[in-house]
């Protein structure tokens, strides 16, 4: 198996630098530029035959796919912002608030997500449209227990958007604004 990839990989960390640049036009560093410059040259010269994170170094991360690795760590900082948001569940120990955000997530799936999947826009009111964002992108929420462990953990990872909430709106959107998909 693979080592993990620490999140101060250069190579992670000229994907979020470039993430953030696209998202919110912030100057790319010269070190992320010239990685990625390097990077694409490389895929480019062997007709693609090698991806861009491969040729940033990163291919799997902990037996997960990095790009899907990026996708679940931003599911997890908006399950921790949204409880923040939640009066009912900024109140709660993370246990409590996991057990409450697991149930209200289960009755989303199970009674609106049926008749709301195929629509173009989810709802506009939280959580259900951060819980509709999710089915969307079909990373789901995890189990109760993991949950809580997401919600004591700190935002770590030093790739927060100093803009503000993560973006997991397909069109680069703000949760609060759209209740889309994550990318």
């Amino acid at each position: 198996m693979t080592p993990p990839i620490s999140r101060s990989h250069p190579g992670l960390r000229a994907v979020f630098e470039l993430a953030e640049f696209l998202d919110h036009g912030q100057k790319l560093p010269e070190q992320s530029r010239s990685l990625l410059a390097q990077a694409l040259q490389e895929c480019i010269a062997d007709g693609f035959d090698t991806s861009l994170f491969t040729a940033l170094g990163i291919t799997q991360w902990g037996g997960v796919p990095a790009v899907k690795k990026i996708g679940l760590l931003r599911r997890d900082r908006v399950l921790r912002r949204l409880r923040s948001r939640i009066p009912e569940w900024a109140s709660l120990s993370p246990n409590a608030a996991a057990k409450e955000m697991s149930a209200s997530f289960r009755r989303y799936e199970t009674t609106r997500w049926p008749r709301e999947r195929h629509s173009a826009k989810g709802p506009a009111a939280q959580p259900n449209s951060i819980w509709w964002g999710l089915l969307r992108s079909e990373l789901g929420v995890p189990g109760e227990k993991r949950l809580a462990q997401i919600l004591k953990a700190e935002i770590q990872d030093g790739f927060e958007f100093p803009k503000g909430p993560a973006t997991v709106a397909g069109t680069g959107e703000h949760p609060e604004n759209t209740g889309t998909n994550i990318r």
